[in-house]
């Protein structure tokens, strides 16, 4: 088997380049307008390219879009407008990208080396973000995060990307593992990497004389004279301005109810929740290949909980003592709420059915193993309550009414700069008030980082083509 995968591996890179050659060409005729429609139904919704049959989502080409132009804009320290965006190419280098991916996963799928559940479910808890402290947030934290930080639709679209992401790793190192290096290469590396000295030194801490020293100002002088070249320095120019600090006017806003309901009212549907059951839970891990008498030993330890947990046994307990879901044996066994549609059928069923406070019959699926759930609470289909969601309408509210403050502010600030044309630094720092402050830089040169502001070409530019006392506009900045 492994000499059949090397043996494809040394064609697949020629493979690929004819593949993506053949399917460029037709990037531009199914790219663009959401897709051809021509009747084919109501499955043909719109998308962003087709490759080999499959289509790549408008959803999905936007947020990769919207990732890459925040890595620019976080390498270039300013938003990217969209003329920036369409001269730097960025639609093009996503899609190509999508298309590329797409491409490669097509080849894994032939291959089979196509990522597993296993392999995504111990991905998801072993992200750092997802499981701090070792210990996992949770699933209705981490579906928050899922469709809110991540703005995927759902979870399983989330899932699904990274079974993508370790399936292209897996083909990363398949590839890796085809390339041929030569001995003399490997020992010279090797070498580089392997072969030291050992030495024997002294350390001498100059700080110790350093106290003891004393320089007279003609020594400064004179030292400073000899080697002037050592603060030699191009054109500098500094900056005063006046900047309308998010941050700080957000820490003055408290949002009123009407407010907060006004965005509760307007954004209803992010809050739309399907039918769920607060669900406690304890699996006996059973491995799909496993053979009979391992599947009944299982079967045989799931039963004797049962037995235990009907006797009065405490469920938390047996869930962290036996549990094999790592997800929630930490919690005593308890997932929280989990909405229809998101666990295997045999588990979905058993969740929406046995009576509440009762503890079920192993529930056996073949990914798993047996699973053991007590249901405490259903809730039926519809939306988070205003009371729930309130810390999320506050912050949402509270940055939102910030940014809007902070631009209107610096607006009027803009209008009235130009319209009584300060004539001094003092006139110009006057303008400030409770809401924009007045700050000065450091000297700085044209390619070096704007002390306080960071990289900002845009800015960078305005001050060394502007002669001094010249008043800019608005600039937006991190």
């Amino acid at each position: 088997m492994l000499k059949l995968m090397r043996d494809s591996f040394q064609h697949l890179k020629w493979i690929l380049v004819a593949i993506v050659a053949v399917f460029i060409l037709f990037i531009f005729v199914d790219w663009g307008a959401g897709g051809p429609r021509s009747g084919r139904g109501a499955d043909d919704r719109g998308y962003a390219a087709r490759v080999n049959g499959q289509t790549i989502s408008m959803q999905e080409f936007s947020r990769n879009l919207y990732f890459m132009t925040k890595n620019y804009e976080q390498m270039y320290r300013q938003p990217l407008s969209p003329e920036m965006i369409e001269a730097m190419g960025l639609n093009r280098q996503v899609i190509e990208s999508l298309v590329d991916q797409r491409l490669l996963l097509q080849e894994a799928q032939r291959l089979h080396l196509t990522a597993t559940a296993d392999e995504v479910q111990k991905r998801i808890l072993t992200t750092p973000s997802l499981n701090p402290d070792g210990k996992f947030i949770g699933y209705d934290l981490y579906q928050r995060f899922v469709t809110g930080q991540l703005g995927f639709q759902n979870v399983a679209d989330f899932e699904d990307e990274l079974s993508h992401q370790i399936t292209l790793e897996k083909m990363e190192s398949a590839l890796a593992s085809a390339v041929v290096v030569s001995p003399k290469a490997a020992e010279a590396e090797y070498r580089r990497m392997s072969e030291n000295a050992k030495i024997r030194y002294v350390v001498y801490n100059a700080a110790r004389e350093a106290a003891t020293v004393t320089v007279s100002q003609p020594e400064v002088a004179e030292y400073y004279k000899t080697n002037q070249a050592k603060y030699a320095h191009g054109e500098q120019r500094a900056v005063k301005y006046l900047v309308a600090d998010v941050a700080r006017i957000r820490a003055t806003i408290v949002p009123s109810d009407a407010d907060l309901r006004k965005r509760y009212d307007a954004s209803h549907e992010d809050y739309r929740t399907k039918e769920a059951a607060h669900i406690l839970h304890i699996l006996i891990k059973v491995d799909p290949n496993a053979p009979p008498p391992v599947d009944a030993a299982a079967k045989a330890k799931a039963e004797d909980l049962v037995k235990q947990l009907r006797a009065g046994a405490d469920f938390a307990k047996l869930a962290k003592e036996n549990s094999g879901d790592p997800s929630s044996s930490g919690n005593g066994g308890d997932m929280g709420f989990i909405e229809r549609g998101l666990t295997v059928e045999p588990f979905e069923n058993a969740a929406f059915s046995v009576p509440l406070n009762a503890i079920s019959d192993p529930i056996r699926t073949k990914e798993y193993g047996y699973h053991i759930i007590k249901v405490l609470a259903r809730r039926p289909e519809g939306y988070r309550p205003f009371e729930e969601v309130r810390p999320q309408l506050v912050a949402q509210v509270t940055d939102q009414l910030a940014k809007d403050h902070a631009r209107d502010e610096i607006t009027r600030i803009s209008m009235a700069l130009k319209e009584k044309k300060p004539k001094s630094p003092e006139q110009f720092t006057a303008m400030a008030n409770d809401k924009v402050s007045s700050i000065d830089t450091l000297w700085f040169q044209e390619n070096d980082t704007i002390p306080g502001l960071g990289n900002n070409q845009v800015l960078s530019t305005w001050v060394f083509s502007g002669k001094e006392g010249d008043i800019g506009d608005i600039i937006g900045t991190q």
